[in-house]
Order: C-alpha cells, then sequence, then structure tokens
C-alpha cells in the first residue's frame, strides 16, 4: 500500500513556503474526493506527524480489537455518539484515509504566481494486481482530466 510520506510534504512545503498560496494533499486518481487543505496562509491546516506509521498500526490494532466509529451510547435524539476514540486514531489522516492500494499519495502546491506544481509523495508500493476504477468509467473520470498531472 502506498501511504503519504509527511515528512517529505513538509520538507517540500517548507522549500516553497515563501511563494506559496496553499498545499493540499490527495490520492491523484481519485483527487476530487480524497483532496484536502495541509498548508495554507503560512501555516499547516492538517497535522503531518513523523509517527504516523505507528498510529496506523495503533489504529489498525484497536479496529481488530473492536473500536467502532460510534459508542453504544445514545444522545437525546436515540442517535449514537461518535466515539472520541476513533478520531483521536484517524485526525492526521488525509479525507479519512492512511493511503491506498492503487492510487497515488501526491501534494499540489498553488503558487501566488497562478501555477501549479503536483508531486508524488508516497511511501510504500502499488498492489501488483491494482485495478485503476477510473479506467473503468468512474463518474469522476471527467474530474480527473481536469487535475494536474504530476511533474515530480
Amino acid at each position: 500500500m502506498k501511504t503519504y510520506d509527511y515528512k517529505r510534504t513538509r520538507e517540500i512545503i517548507e522549500q516553497y513556503k515563501e511563494d506559496l498560496v496553499d498545499a493540499s494533499l490527495g490520492m491523484h486518481e481519485d483527487w476530487f474526493w480524497t483532496a484536502t487543505v495541509v498548508w495554507e496562509g503560512g501555516e499547516y491546516k492538517h497535522a503531518l506527524p513523523d509517527n504516523a506509521d505507528e498510529m496506523e498500526k495503533a489504529f489498525r490494532s484497536a479496529r481488530s480489537n473492536g473500536m467502532g466509529v460510534f459508542l453504544d451510547e445514545k444522545d437525546e435524539r436515540g442517535i449514537a455518539k461518535f466515539n472520541p476514540e476513533y478520531d483521536d486514531h484517524t485526525k492526521h489522516c488525509v479525507a479519512g484515509i492512511y493511503g491506498s492500494y492503487w492510487a497515488t499519495p501526491t501534494l499540489q502546491l498553488r503558487f501566488k504566481d497562478g501555477s501549479e506544481k503536483m508531486i508524488e509523495v508516497s511511501k510504500g508500493e502499488t498492489a501488483p494486481d491494482a485495478v485503476n476504477p477510473l479506467e473503468y468509467g468512474c463518474l469522476s473520470g471527467p474530474v480527473q482530466e481536469s487535475i494536474t498531472p504530476i511533474t515530480e
């Protein structure tokens, strides 16, 4: 699975920050659904922790041991309450995911001069039998055609 390389992401942002409007992370082949602004106006808007790999392992372990998104407890309307432990495990995820078996984690830089750059920022490998759903007429295909191509 390819996951976000937060260290590399921070290094790239720091390299260009004087000229940036914003920076977003997302899965290139599914940008419309996964992109999240992580840096804007001179500050980070999203956590990019060094220990994300360990956090992912802890999350998967907690899920294996029964941790769910919701608690058994209900609110005053009878709706299950959100589990704050789940939220703590996923705060650093981008669009709720750690990575992808088929898509490419990328960083989009939007510059003050109006230009853009899309850079791959992944660790890990694509599954050898991964299928790109966009090749099969996914509804987001036309949107994807307007996404900045990966240049680095």
